[in-house]
């Protein structure tokens, strides 16, 4: 689980990493994101023994959706999200798992200077090829899934349109 609002320990450059240890992980997803500024940076990726791999990623300040009680989603985030989906989509991946507690939002420059409450995705556990990568075998039946979604299930890029369209 990614915890963008707990504190984290900084360098003395001010610098702060967020460490994950995680059994699947989508790598690609999130390095493209980051490359485009629409998810934290991803600084390393390593594959363990047994499967894990611990993940390396700036830490991204601000909260996610579900934490910040914000129920209407600024339209900045809206937009930075959609952008996020169709990257991710013309390069045939996607993020599976498009909910508000992997929405982080973030100040962002704004157009003619100042800045906006744009937003980045967190959490590419599931993130991984459209028509290939498959859902866990058991999605909580405490959350609202777009119609096609299920356990084991295949991964579709309609899912993530249709998940976008729940926010």
């Amino acid at each position: 689980m990614f915890f963008a609002d707990a504190k984290q320990p900084c360098d003395e450059e001010g610098a702060c990493v967020l460490v994950r240890f995680t059994a699947r992980y989508g790598r690609e997803a999130h390095a493209l994101l980051a490359a485009n500024d629409l998810a934290p940076q991803l600084l390393h990726y390593e594959e363990l023994e047994k499967g894990w791999a611990v993940v390396v990623m700036n830490f991204v300040e601000g909260l996610n959706l579900d934490k910040a009680k914000q129920w209407v989603v600024p339209s900045q985030t809206l937009k930075d999200v959609e952008e996020a989906l169709r990257v991710l989509h013309e390069t045939k991946l996607v993020f599976g798992d498009l909910r508000r507690p992997n929405i982080v939002l973030c100040k962002r420059d704004a157009p003619g200077g100042g800045t906006e409450q744009g937003g980045k995705l967190v959490d590419f556990d599931w993130a991984g090829k459209h028509d290939e990568q498959r859902y866990p075998l058991s999605l909580s039946p405490d959350n609202e899934w777009a119609e096609g979604m299920k356990g084991g299930g295949i991964m579709k890029k309609e899912h993530d349109i249709a998940m976008f369209n729940l926010l």
